[in-house]
């Protein structure tokens, strides 16, 4: 069970703070105790509810300081991952990616970048459902190590391209 003040990734929404835990009555008048949670990176004033009887569901622990570490490690070594049209079209969404292991968003992310490089050099851009892709795996990722290093997002997403690109014959 989660406490008030914890951050939790909420499958949708991303990267959350459980701001209350509140009992509402439904329909029935059968009180139902409810996260009340405020994403972190949203650009809009959001409140999330979730049933404390669903979060196992719909809520995870956010990504440690150590795992945090070791994604950006891993950023050095992992080959990317190249992408189907039809993976591309269903990965769009957060809920999507976030079904996927943290090692395989890092190689969806690696990818990616990799890709739109490539085609910047070309004087292109990356396809509109590539760079959906890119920027919810980037959220999903970049939003939870960003907290558990006490770092701004901007600097991770600095890092990440970074150590990409220096790395990019890997």
């Amino acid at each position: 069970m989660y406490k008030v003040d914890d951050y939790v990734f909420h499958h949708s929404e991303g990267l959350c703070r459980v701001d209350s835990i509140e009992d509402i009555n439904n329909m029935e008048g059968t009180p139902i105790t409810y996260y009340f949670l405020t994403p972190l990176f949203s650009p809009h004033a959001t409140r999330v509810m979730v049933p404390i009887s669903r979060a196992e569901l719909l809520l995870r622990p956010p990504l440690t300081k150590e795992e945090s570490t070791a994604l950006i490690e891993l950023v050095k070594h992992v080959k990317p991952i190249k992408l189907t049209q039809k993976e591309i079209r269903t990965l769009q969404t957060l809920a999507e990616l976030s079904k996927y292991a943290h090692e395989e968003i890092v190689q969806i992310i690696k990818g990616l970048v990799l890709r739109e490089h490539l085609l910047k050099k070309d004087n292109k851009v990356l396809p509109i459902t590539q760079r959906r892709v890119l920027r919810s795996a980037e959220k999903l990722l970049f939003d939870q190590i960003a907290v558990a290093l006490d770092m701004d997002r901007e600097a991770i997403d600095k890092k990440f391209y970074q150590l990409i690109l220096v790395n990019k014959k890997k």
